[in-house]
């Protein structure tokens, strides 16, 4: 048997299985009949078990450990459940929205089979969508070149983050060059929420905000 592959930084890794809520790619191919856009690595359409039975998760509910362990393979159809660039595209950026901010400590990527390996690959993760930093980088994506495949898991120590990116530096040159991807899913905590203000803080900001009343009534009795 096929197992999860491991790529890892930290022993620590547990939490929810999620999927993101939205996915951006620099290169797609979103036409009829071969629809291999980006939106097909989040919404679980390829993802089977050695069988061929389609094998889902529940976003934000099912552990991520137990559902990787079911080894879920990934179908070798590639419309509509992969992503690609157009022929000829050697590297590309990939931005997933995880729809709020989550501590993020691991990612599976199940990687598409005919046009890789990709090389010179990074993960880069952000709060915000602007400022990201990187967790990984110059890394080989796995050759899986017949047939269904597996997960490839890469654990890291714990991030605080709501978009995850790749960034593809070179992708396969066969077949005349090409970036994709079958399908990515994430290990998270529970959402992080803004702290609420200590009472010490919210006094400074109410005594704030009533300076700065006190003074525009100022400026406006002498005008």
């Amino acid at each position: 048997m096929i197992s999860v592959i491991y790529l890892t930084i930290s022993d620590v890794h547990a939490g929810i299985i999620r999927s993101a809520v939205s996915a951006t790619a620099s290169d797609e191919i979103c036409v009829p009949v071969l629809d291999v856009c980006i939106d097909n690595t989040i919404d679980q359409s390829g993802l089977i078990n050695q069988s061929g039975s389609f094998m889902p998760y529940n976003s934000g509910v099912d552990d991520y450990d137990t559902y990787l362990s079911l080894n879920p393979f990934h179908s070798d159809q590639s419309a509509p459940n992969e992503w690609f660039t157009h022929v000829g595209v050697l590297s590309a950026t990939v931005t997933y929205d995880l729809g709020s901010l989550y501590s993020l400590d691991s990612v599976a990527l199940w990687v598409e089979e005919t046009l890789a390996p990709h090389s010179d690959v990074s993960f880069l993760v952000s709060e915000d969508g602007f400022d990201f930093d990187t967790i990984f980088s110059n890394l080989l994506l796995p050759d899986n070149i017949f047939g269904i495949y597996p997960a490839t898991r890469y654990d890291f120590d714990a991030v605080n983050a709501q978009y995850f990116q790749i960034q593809f530096g070179q992708c396969a040159t066969n077949n005349n060059g090409g970036c994709s991807l079958g399908e990515i899913a994430f290990s998270t905590g529970d959402a992080i929420t803004s702290p609420v203000p200590t009472p010490p803080a919210l006094a400074m900001f109410l005594l704030g905000m009533l300076g700065l009343t006190l003074a525009s009534r100022r400026i406006g009795s002498h005008t």
